[in-house]
């Protein structure tokens, strides 16, 4: 296994783990007090949501891609009898 894969697990958990502490006061004033709430330009948490969707996404076709590969390996390797 590629050590990219385990440092794109911990860089999942680390962003899910941002986004659960992470403060929620604007929403909760969107809710409350829409008429007086001022949207901000770029949500954080909201690219921390799609931060963490696109790393699974390719945390899981790099693991695909190496299953292919040692698969691939395993098929083209002569046999050896012993």
């Amino acid at each position: 296994m590629h050590h990219s894969i385990g440092m794109q697990g911990f860089i999942i958990a680390f962003i899910f783990l941002i986004v659960l502490v992470w403060p929620k006061e604007l929403l909760t004033q969107s809710v409350e007090d829409p008429a007086n709430f001022v949207r901000p330009e770029l949500w954080g948490l909201t690219v921390l949501e799609w931060a963490y969707c696109l790393m699974i996404g390719s945390w899981i076709l790099t693991v695909s891609g190496d299953m292919i590969y040692v698969l691939n390996r395993k098929k083209n390797q002569p046999l050896t009898s012993g």
